[in-house]
């Protein structure tokens, strides 16, 4: 499969293209397809392609402020957590799971949608 390379002459409107197609996780079934009711696909092999393609380069640049030296900050010492909740995701109940009590940390009930497009819609076929 061939991809298309060229000179970004516009370096907003590269960013913008970058982020869409790098990110993209949904795909519509067709361009005149856009209805609710249309089957989308992950293409999650497609897409770790792109993101093994983009490792390493520098996709985005920092903006903002900087942080006052590190002899500036308030000078916090570490403490040891020793009282704490083990919790485990457990994938078939989509929730974490304490690892004591066995009690759901968020009771969380996925949709009946998202459960199809997760268990019969995720393209994993590196072609």
């Amino acid at each position: 499969m061939g991809q298309k390379a060229t000179r970004v002459t516009n370096n907003e409107k590269t960013l913008i293209e970058i982020v869409k197609y790098g990110s993209k996780i949904f795909t519509e079934p067709g361009v005149n397809k856009k209805a609710e009711n249309c089957n989308r696909n992950i293409y999650a092999a497609a897409l770790n392609n792109i993101f093994v393609a983009m490792k390493g380069l520098r996709i985005f640049e920092r903006f903002g402020f900087d942080l006052p030296k590190e002899d500036s900050i308030e000078k916090i010492s570490p403490s040891i957590v020793k009282d704490f909740d083990e919790w485990n995701f457990d994938i078939s109940k989509s929730d974490w799971i304490n690892s004591n009590s066995e009690e759901k940390l968020s009771n969380y009930i996925p949709l009946p949608q998202l459960l199809e497009l997760l268990n019969y819609r995720v393209d994993t076929n590196s072609e």
